[in-house]
């Protein structure tokens, strides 16, 4: 059995923050199976497209709204690659690691410090970018718990998203 995602569904939410419209936003369709996650990347039009180059500076610019899956993690556990120690009740979250970009120093990413804009199935929330995750695949956000409950519940472990810089 094959459950899925709509375009129009994540189309709506994306445009529901901030009223972008929807030929705008980028969209990714994530298919479940019981076996893998498959991702096709779905653009509104072909002038809508960007090269994957541009993708991993970690400078993004902030009226573009990025989709994927949302994710926790306990950020307690030790220093985030931004240098900064966080409690599991702070509003923060790591970024996939194409959009926190490279630098010799992790606490140099120009994604440290970024507040983002996030909205998931139970509403949207704002937190601050603190920490990378190495695993997470391009427009995927790994969030506190008190980031996670605002957007989604913790029983499901990952929930489709939206997202978008805010500075």
């Amino acid at each position: 059995m094959v459950s899925f995602i709509t375009v129009a569904s994540v189309l709506a939410a994306a445009t529901a923050v901030a009223g972008v419209p929807a030929q705008n936003v980028k969209t990714n369709v994530h298919y479940v199976t019981r076996t893998a996650w498959e991702t096709t990347t779905v653009a509104p039009n072909a002038a809508e497209t960007t090269d994957d180059s541009s993708r991993s500076s970690g400078s993004q610019d902030s009226s573009e709204y990025f989709t994927g899956e949302g994710t926790y993690y306990n950020p307690s556990v030790g220093l985030g690659s931004c240098g900064e120690q966080h409690a599991d009740s702070d509003m923060v979250v790591a970024l996939n690691a194409p959009q926190y970009g490279e630098s010799a120093n992790p606490n140099n990413s120009p994604a440290c410090g970024r507040k983002v804009v996030i909205t998931g199935s139970k509403g949207t929330t704002e937190a601050i970018v603190v920490d990378k995750c190495p695993p997470c695949k391009h427009g995927d956000v790994d969030m506190s718990p008190a980031v996670f409950d605002k957007i989604g519940n913790q029983a499901d472990g990952r929930v489709p998203i939206s997202w978008a810089f805010l500075d």
